[in-house]
């Protein structure tokens, strides 16, 4: 039972670099599929914790994709950090 937990833990590692670059290139498209200047296109991409989406986007759509995305992250990066907790404290 503790090794399905470990994997679960190192596999939450995994896809959490996964969903990172996911909303990096997910923050590109939709700076190039918005109709915002420059200046905002560039904000959009660079802000960091998806600030610039939230500020400039208006499509729900992308707004709710945004979220989804996060709160996938979130999770599965807390769910990273319980294992490297336990490498380096050892819980076992």
């Amino acid at each position: 039972m503790f090794d399905i937990m470990i994997k679960i833990l190192i596999y939450s590692f995994y896809i959490s670099i996964v969903l990172w670059a996911i909303i990096l290139l997910f923050r590109v498209f939709i700076a190039i599929k918005s109709d915002l200047n420059i200046k905002e296109k560039v904000l959009t991409v660079i802000l960091p914790c998806n600030i610039g989406v939230f500020a400039y986007i208006k499509n729900e759509l992308w707004l709710k994709i945004t979220r989804l995305l996060i709160v996938g992250l979130c999770v599965t990066s807390f769910l990273a950090s319980l294992f490297l907790l336990n490498s380096i404290i050892g819980f076992y």
